[in-house]
C-alpha cells in the first residue's frame, strides 16, 4: 500500500515591506479608533513626518532618544509602536537599547537596525499622509495650493 500523496500547500512568503504595511496600518487603526482629537492627530502626523528626517541628520540612536526623552505620550508611543514593527516587541525601552547598541554593538547591526526603522517610518509617513490627511480644519487644502 503505498503512502497518501502529500497535498503540496503554497506557503506564503511575506516581505519584509508587505509585514511592516500590514503592521502600521494595524497601528494606525487601533490609533484611529481610540477616537483621538484633531490636535492629538496633528501632533502624531507631524512626529511620523518629522522622525525619517531626524534619523538621517541625528543617526537612529540620538533620533529615538530625542523622540524619546519628551516624555509625551504620542512620542513614546510612535517610540513603541516602531518597536513592535521592528522587533515585534511593542516596548520602546528594548528599541532605544538596541539602537545604543545593547545587543552586541556591531556597526553591522546598527545599521541593519537603521535601515529596519526607516522602512517602517516610511509605511508611518504613508499612512499618516494617507488617513491622518490634512488635519488642518482651518484652511480648506484648495486654499493652500499654489
Amino acid at each position: 500500500m503505498q503512502p497518501a500523496p502529500e497535498t503540496h500547500q503554497p506557503t506564503i512568503h511575506h516581505t519584509r515591506e508587505q509585514l511592516y504595511a500590514a503592521a502600521v496600518y494595524e497601528q494606525f487603526e487601533q490609533f484611529l479608533k481610540q477616537n483621538r482629537s484633531i490636535d492629538d492627530r496633528k501632533k502624531y502626523r507631524s512626529i511620523i513626518l518629522a522622525a525619517p528626517a531626524l534619523v538621517h541628520n541625528a543617526g537612529l540612536a540620538q533620533a529615538l532618544a530625542f523622540i524619546a526623552s519628551r516624555n509625551e505620550p504620542l512620542q513614546c508611543r510612535l517610540v513603541a509602536d516602531i518597536a513592535g514593527v521592528v522587533l515585534g516587541v511593542r516596548d520602546g525601552a528594548q528599541l532605544l537599547e538596541r539602537s545604543r547598541g545593547g545587543t552586541d554593538g556591531s556597526l553591522r547591526d546598527y545599521m541593519l537596525l537603521t535601515r529596519q526603522v526607516l522602512a517602517a517610518l516610511l509605511w508611518y509617513r504613508r499612512y499618516a499622509q494617507q488617513l491622518l490627511g490634512n488635519t488642518d480644519t482651518t484652511t480648506p487644502v484648495t486654499e493652500k495650493l499654489p
